[in-house]
């Protein structure tokens, strides 16, 4: 294993806001992997919600590495935000609401504008 391997940033850095949605929270998760761009994670950031919202999430926690979770204490969606951006290595940040969903092609349309525009 080469130790001076860099691995490259994700194009997108999708950042989820939420407090006490665990339902809908599963349907903004669902649109994401659903996503036929494929660059991108996702950073989960879990506002001291009181619901089940960690139990409905740890099966995308588990059965993808692009999605990650963080739980702070409560202090509002832009707190939420700024904690999301911190955590981010993306080039790009794009937020998704916890009760909100994406097309499938969002995210491939999105960066089709950005490079277009970048040339």
């Amino acid at each position: 294993m080469n130790k001076n391997r860099t691995i490259a940033p994700p194009f997108f850095s999708i950042i989820i806001a939420t407090f006490n949605r665990a339902k809908l929270l599963k349907r903004a998760i669902d649109s994401l992997v659903a996503q036929t761009e494929v660059d991108w994670e996702a950073i989960i950031v879990d506002d001291e919600s009181t619901d089940d919202t960690y139990t409905q999430i740890l099966p995308y926690l588990l059965g993808n590495d692009k999605i990650k979770y963080l739980r702070k204490g409560h202090s509002g969606e832009v707190q939420s935000k700024n904690r999301g951006l911190h955590a981010s290595s993306g080039k790009f940040i794009s937020f998704l609401d916890s009760d909100d969903e994406y097309h499938p092609e969002h995210l491939k349309l999105r960066k089709r504008l950005c490079c277009s525009t970048l040339l």
